[in-house]
């Protein structure tokens, strides 16, 4: 019988409940931003005589607020939660053994990292290009100012002169960029390969890994760390609080993707216990 493995990884990553569950989550964040500017909009409305919210400052990933801090403590969770956990699952549950048997170890491997990818970014990213779309039905448009005072974007962010003449387009973007940060976050799931006492807490790996970097990064001397953002639970930010430039966006990209592909693929297609 013939066995699509990426096909069925990929139905399995996007058909479970745990990843309507981080979609859930995310869209309910979502609706509390709206909420959030739907008042702020209404408190403009009455003291200023017109609604002067832009889109481009009130939505999800620019906008100060409870729903944005929460979002983007939490992402890296959310981005393990719709399928990182399913590798160390099916091993421990002897699935995994069938499967190998049927397509080999390295197309499994490939297969599963791809779905847990694909699952992780669109956890993250779907919401956020709901959100976008949300807002643009309550909030007013055009473009940024850099005098406004809740513009974030400045010279030296990635993307920051698309801000000021695309702003749709710097939008759509970094929706864009959200999907390969959760992709790559959560495929971080798939480093601990061979160790079933870690499937307790293999969905919240990915944040506890983030967060010791940035706790590295931390305690970092300023001259070391210079101007620039290096800490990953900030970069995956439209806005963070130092530069981003896209070179340091895609370096981070690429090396924190090739550490759980060089991992895992060791763990998983290399040093897999028979």
């Amino acid at each position: 019988m013939k066995y699509n493995s990426l096909k069925t990884e990929l139905q399995k990553a996007l058909h479970n409940r745990w990843f309507f569950a981080a979609l859930a989550i995310v869209l309910l964040l979502s609706a509390v931003n709206i909420g959030e500017n739907l008042a702020l909009i209404a408190e403009m409305g009455e003291h200023r005589g017109r609604m002067s919210a832009s889109l481009f400052c009130y939505w999800l990933g620019i906008t100060p607020g409870t729903a944005k801090g929460v979002f983007y403590t939490i992402w890296p969770l959310l981005a393990a939660l719709p399928y990182g956990w399913s590798y160390i699952q099916e091993r421990t549950s002897g699935v995994h053994d069938q499967i190998v048997y049927r397509v080999g170890r390295k197309k499994y491997f490939f297969a599963k990292y791809l779905a847990v990818f694909v699952s992780g970014g669109l956890a993250l990213m779907t919401p956020l290009l709901f959100d976008l779309l949300a807002n643009a039905l309550v909030c007013t448009y055009w473009v940024p100012n850099v005098t406004y005072y809740l513009t974030l974007v400045f010279d030296g962010h990635f993307l920051s002169t698309l801000y000021y003449t695309q702003p749709w387009l710097y939008a759509l973007l970094w929706c864009g960029m959200t999907f390969l940060w959760g992709g790559a976050a959560a495929c971080l799931c798939l480093t601990v390969g061979t160790w079933p006492k870690l499937r307790s807490v293999v969905t919240i790996l990915p944040f506890i890994v983030l967060m010791a970097v940035d706790g590295v990064i931390a305690v970092l001397p300023a001259y070391a760390k210079g101007k620039l953002e290096l800490s990953p639970m900030l970069l995956v930010r439209c806005a963070p609080p130092h530069m981003n430039p896209g070179w340091l966006e895609f370096l981070a990209l690429s090396v924190l993707t090739l550490f759980s592909l060089a991992l895992g693929y060791w763990q998983v297609v290399k040093h897999e216990l028979a």
